[in-house]
């Protein structure tokens, strides 16, 4: 009997229907991937119009990311020379356009680039400048000059939100950033009274206001009282004196103002863009713009609109109830497809060029039979929970076999296993959280509205005392964008102040930590330079502890790495394998 040869199908064969139904279980590298393979398939998936919402862009000296934040995409490149650097940024970016058009959410450059400041012509809805002066405690900042961050800000058209980070001061009075929609500064000691009255802002947040007195505070709040502040637009703004620094006295600030104490209210920002959360423009708010204001200090404008005073540690922050007249606004003006909205509708995720799942989307079958291999990251939408059967609530993490992290971004279970797993986040939660009963290596807990000062305090005594046995952990951060408050962190613990700079380096590193945010920006398998530390002693095992306080995190380093042992006796780096060298060099 003769045998009848056979072609193998291939993908380039394969009907469009299939194909397309073979390409939703694709993740933006095979998309990218199978793009390269063919001219075919480039116009294929330039045909799909995927949506995966806007990128996040970040490039510093010596390295850019690219990031789909909607798709937990990352794409990284290191070059040393700038030129070749911005060139590169450039070439891979418009690539990335060609199968994936959407436009730059959140762009940040780094001011050590500021000879290269005339190569950058970007849009973007939000422009961000330099980073929190921790990114910058192993490189030298270079100094910005006035003309260069003009040309910066000339050449970029940011539309909704502008970050001047620093670290060193950023000064300019650049005529964009009087009017754009959400203002950041840190480091305003160059900032004058009359420079906060020419705001035209919605949104302002000012960090490191040494320069601005009570009175100062106090003078403007008069004025927009009266009505002489000329900003219609003003929503929030906020002055926050900085970490270290006095808070501002709340008698001096509300003098003469007639203000009435009142209890929790929740202010909505009119006209409320996620985008807005890519930088600190705001506290922290619900996913709809809610401000929760716990307490504050009201008075009236005498054109009759509210305005509550908040004392937040050591922020003032100031809310003007103006929303009901914006959104009245809005209603008339703003029309679908409006030039503000610079990626259009929002990003469908994580399925987002599908109108709806397809029916197999829960069936990996497919998928590992064409690309076989393990899992290494799995990004589930909660919203999805309920297509698998007989699961309830968030246990679809109970048919996942996940072997090293789990990061919870917006639920969480009610799960006790999840708190054996070896890196943890979790983040968004009302759900009180058993620190007791950690027994992670790594963990990030962001905006846990159940986690306080107190709370975390008695966490630390107990780790001091041996009351909470945690052998395993490693490192443990504590977010919150309206900020710590370090004093009742810190009370009774009896730390030790180290200035010192010392290396701290992760016990059994593992890249695969990068995939969320596990991890502090800047740790990695060389370690994190520390400079500024709150020290304390394990009672049980005489384990150091290091506190890294900023103004909205709080990070604790436990010195459990094994490695640091096997060093050759007066290594550079081997500062702190005992309290008692570590006491010594940082008094």
């Amino acid at each position: 009997m003769s045998s009848v040869s056979r072609t193998s199908p291939t993908l380039a064969t394969l009907p469009v229907d299939m194909v397309k139904h073979i390409t939703d279980y694709l993740d933006i590298d095979s998309l990218w991937n199978l793009a390269c393979t063919s001219k075919v398939f480039m116009e294929f998936i330039q045909d799909l119009k995927i949506r995966t919402g806007g990128y996040h862009v970040d490039i510093q000296k010596g390295s850019y990311r690219i990031e789909l934040p909607a798709e937990h995409y990352c794409y990284c490149n290191w070059e040393e020379d700038d030129d070749y650097l911005i060139d590169d940024l450039n070439k891979d970016f418009k690539d990335f356009q060609s199968l994936f058009p959407e436009n730059i959410d959140f762009l940040r450059i780094d001011p050590n680039l500021v000879r290269n400041f005339d190569r950058f012509h970007q849009e973007c809805t939000v422009l961000s400048i330099g980073a929190h002066p921790m990114e910058y405690c192993r490189f030298k900042a270079e100094t910005c000059p006035t003309e260069k961050l003009d040309l910066l800000l000339n050449n970029v058209n940011f539309r909704k939100g502008l970050a001047l980070n620093g670290p060193k001061p950023l000064v300019t009075e650049n005529k964009k950033i009087f009017n754009i929609d959400w203002l950041l500064i840190r480091n305003v000691t160059w900032i004058t009274p009359e420079f906060i009255r020419k705001l035209k802002n919605k949104i302002v947040y000012l960090m490191g206001t040494e320069s601005l007195t009570e009175k100062d505070i106090n003078e403007y709040l008069k004025d927009l009282k009266s009505g002489k502040i000329d900003n219609r637009n003003l929503q929030v703004i906020g002055f926050n004196t900085g970490f270290g620094r006095p808070r501002y006295d709340r008698e001096q600030v509300l003098n003469g103002l007639d203000t009435t104490q009142v209890l929790d209210q929740t202010y909505k920002v009119a006209d409320y863009d996620k985008r807005i959360e890519s930088e600190l423009f705001i506290g922290t708010s619900s996913a709809n713009g809610d401000i929760k204001i716990f307490r504050s200090f009201d008075f009236n404008r005498d054109d009759g609109t509210k305005v509550s005073v908040e004392f937040m540690y050591r922020t003032v922050r100031v809310y003007i109830w103006n929303q009901d007249k914006e959104q009245e606004k809005e209603k008339v003006t703003k029309k679908r497809g409006h030039a503000k909205d610079t990626n259009g509708p929002a990003a469908k995720n994580p399925y987002s060029h599908h109108s709806s799942p397809p029916p197999n989307v829960y069936n990996c079958g497919v998928s590992r039979y064409l690309l076989p291999g393990n899992i290494d990251y799995l990004l589930i939408d909660p919203k999805i929970a309920g297509k698998f059967k007989n699961v309830m609530d968030c246990a679809i993490l109970s048919i996942v076999t996940f072997r090293k992290g789990l990061a919870l971004n917006g639920v969480i279970p009610k799960m006790w296993k999840i708190w054996n797993i070896d890196w943890l986040q979790i983040r968004n939660s009302s759900i009180p959280i058993p620190l007791s009963m950690l027994y992670n290596k790594i963990i990030n807990l962001w905006d846990i509205s159940t986690i306080t000062e107190p709370q975390i305090n008695r966490y630390l005594l107990d780790i001091r005392d041996g009351a909470i046995d945690q052998p395993n952990l490693s490192l443990i951060q504590f977010r919150k964008q309206s900020g710590w408050n370090s004093q009742e962190i810190l009370s009774g613990l009896g730390t030790v102040r180290c200035q010192e700079r010392k290396i701290y380096k992760l016990k059994d590193f593992d890249e695969k930590m990068r995939m969320d945010t596990f991890l502090p920006f800047g740790l990695d398998e060389n370690g994190i330079e520390l400079r500024d530390t709150f020290d304390f002693v394990r009672r049980k095992d005489g384990v150091k502890c290091s506190v890294v306080l900023l103004d909205w995190v709080v990070r604790v380093y436990v010195w459990n790495q094994m490695e640091t042992k096997k060093r050759a006796r007066g290594h550079p780096e081997d500062k702190d394998t005992n309290d008692a060298t570590a006491k010594k060099s940082c008094y």
